[in-house]
């Protein structure tokens, strides 16, 4: 999640509930979310397959967003992408710090 302030507003859609709204910077998980996109989140600590996530690597720091998944019995955070296939995480590996409940795909 963000270290600075608010840079700016946006107006939740309706039905969706969000603490924060952050600008996807990467294409990890096209084409369900795409760069550019903005993400509603909302502060979490566990995770259930299935919903997408913004997680902190524990050893790097770094902040990425993976979906919630069972991968041979065992739940796992990976990309919707396949070109960023090797960026598979189990959970003793990160941090979960919100879930994704929406997003509005911008216009390019």
């Amino acid at each position: 999640m963000p270290s600075q302030g608010p840079i700016d507003y946006i107006t939740v859609p309706d039905g969706i509930i969000a603490d924060e709204a952050l600008e996807v910077r990467n294409g990890c998980m096209a084409p369900t979310i795409r760069e550019g996109d903005i993400v509603f989140i909302r502060k979490a600590d566990v995770a259930t397959p299935g919903k997408i996530y913004i997680l902190e690597v524990l050893d790097t720091g770094e902040r990425t967003m993976k979906r919630c998944k069972l991968v041979k019995g065992r739940m796992a955070f990976v990309a919707d992408n396949p070109e960023y296939s090797d960026a598979v995480y189990c959970v003793s590996e990160v941090r979960v710090l919100a879930e994704v409940t929406g997003w509005l795909h911008r216009e390019r």
